[in-house]
This record gives structure tokens, C-alpha cells and sequence, in this order.
């Protein structure tokens, strides 16, 4: 898949198809079902925000506290963790659904959102000060003075990030989702 800079380049505009590259499968590579499927964007936002969450779950989520269990100490400890499960790779999502071509897609604020209700405070607590210039930034030029570069059509998950991002700024902390936490009591 390459970045393209024609918007008539496919299902979603910024990704040409590979030489060779039949519909269905372009369509399946962005995440898309089939053509005869008759996916609507509402139902493709819903199941990508689906995906979103599982995977900021994942990047949340410590290896190595319990109950997922004991692993070797120092360095090694890291070594059991792909590069693609680690909270580097939850930033690295956050900014490139911020930035063109990804930005002015209509699913783009659901995702947003999706993403820091799951991961928001892992990220937070990993990248402090950087984090919150990030959601900072976020609120007050994306949203306030309308910057993000939002789909018009996305206006209700752009208002749900703005909700989840005044409440963050107010209380000072991304609170963790309920559940988020293991039960480790005994019944």
C-alpha cells in the first residue's frame, strides 16, 4: 500500500491500490469488507473503532504486573513485548491519525476517542508532560479553533472527543475505563 496524493485513488482517499491490486482486496487491506457486503461508513467506523480499542487494550495493558505473570527482570522484560505492543506504537497511532491523510477521514474522531478512553491514561502515565501537550494541543487548536481538520460528517465523535478531553483538562487525570483493572479477589 502506498501513500497517494489523489483522492479518486480508491475506497480511501490518500491510498493507491498495488499494481495488480484487484478491488476487493485493496478494500480488504484498508480494512474494508467486501463489495457485496454493502458496508455503510457508519458501520465501518463502528468495527475499526472495534479494532481500536482492542489494540489500545494491548498497548495498555503491562506484561509484566499481575495476573498475567511473573517475567524476567530488566531488559529481558522488554524483549518479550513485540515493538508493535508497546506504548511507543499507541503514540506512533495516536499522531498519524491526527495528520493528513488519515485526519479528514470520517471515521478519524471516533477513533480518536476510542483510542484515549482505552489507552489515554496508560499513555499519560508513560508519557507525562509530552501526553498532555499532545491533548492540549488537541482541545484547544484541533477543537476550540477547529484546526484537527475533522470531517463535517463526524461531528458526533468529534463532539464525544471534545467531551472526553474538557473532562481530562478539568480534573487533571484520564480516568482508566471501568473493568480496566484485573479482580483479584477471592470469592
Amino acid at each position: 500500500m502506498t501513500l497517494s496524493t489523489d483522492s479518486n485513488s480508491g475506497v480511501a482517499p490518500g491510498f493507491s491500490h498495488l499494481q495488480g491490486q484487484s478491488d476487493d482486496d485493496h478494500r480488504k487491506a484498508l480494512g474494508h469488507a467486501p463489495i457485496s457486503a454493502a458496508e455503510s461508513v457508519t458501520q465501518y467506523a463502528t468495527r475499526q473503532s472495534g479494532l481500536v480499542a482492542l489494540y489500545g487494550a494491548i498497548i495498555a495493558t503491562n506484561p509484566l504486573a499481575h495476573p498475567q505473570g511473573p517475567a524476567p527482570q530488566g531488559s529481558l522484560a522488554l524483549a518479550n513485548v513485540p515493538a508493535h505492543f508497546r506504548p511507543s506504537a499507541g503514540w506512533r497511532v495516536l499522531n498519524l491519525l491526527l495528520l493528513p491523510p488519515l485526519a479528514p477521514l470520517e471515521p478519524t474522531p471516533l477513533l480518536v476517542v476510542t483510542f484515549l478512553e482505552v489507552a489515554g491514561p496508560s499513555l499519560l502515565e508513560t508519557y507525562g508532560r509530552q501526553a498532555g501537550k499532545l491533548l492540549e494541543c488537541l482541545l484547544r487548536e484541533g477543537l476550540r479553533e477547529n484546526k484537527a481538520g475533522f470531517n463535517a460528517k463526524a461531528r458526533s465523535s468529534e463532539v464525544r472527543l471534545l467531551l472526553w478531553l474538557e473532562e481530562w483538562e478539568k480534573k487533571g487525570v484520564a480516568e482508566e475505563l471501568a473493568g480496566r483493572q484485573a479482580d483479584l479477589t477471592e470469592d
